[in-house]
């Protein structure tokens, strides 16, 4: 079980992040989480941790995903409606004109590759 929390630290943390949640609001209840769970919470939240401190440039990555996921599964406002209209066609449209110039200077350079490649023959 270590093993696959390691492999799947991040994940594995948001469980434990989870547990740790859900222990946390049902204090003072007669509910009562098994030994097992908190353990396994434990050790998650330890190799978040653990994760966070030896690549906390993944981890910061891995947190922006998270948040951008949380953001677009929530219902979009009126504010964000009038800020963000035309963006995306604006977004798109940028994003087809960088790939149109990358794909001609792929096409340009492969031209002069094969072009030496005919010289040095």
């Amino acid at each position: 079980m270590n093993d696959a929390i390691k492999r799947n630290a991040i994940p594995a943390g948001l469980i434990g992040a989870g547990i740790t949640w859900l222990v946390l609001g049902r204090r003072g209840t007669d509910a009562a989480i098994p030994e097992g769970v908190a353990d396994a919470a434990a050790r998650a939240g330890e190799t978040v941790e653990t994760t966070y401190r030896s690549y906390p440039l993944t981890a910061g990555v891995a947190a922006a995903l998270a948040g951008a996921a949380l953001a677009f599964a929530l219902p979009m406002g009126e504010r964000e409606r009038r800020v963000l209209t035309g963006v995306g066609e604006k977004l798109g449209e940028g994003l087809k004109l960088t790939a149109k110039g990358t794909t001609s200077g792929v096409k340009r350079a492969t031209k002069q590759v094969a072009g030496r490649a005919r010289r040095q023959k």
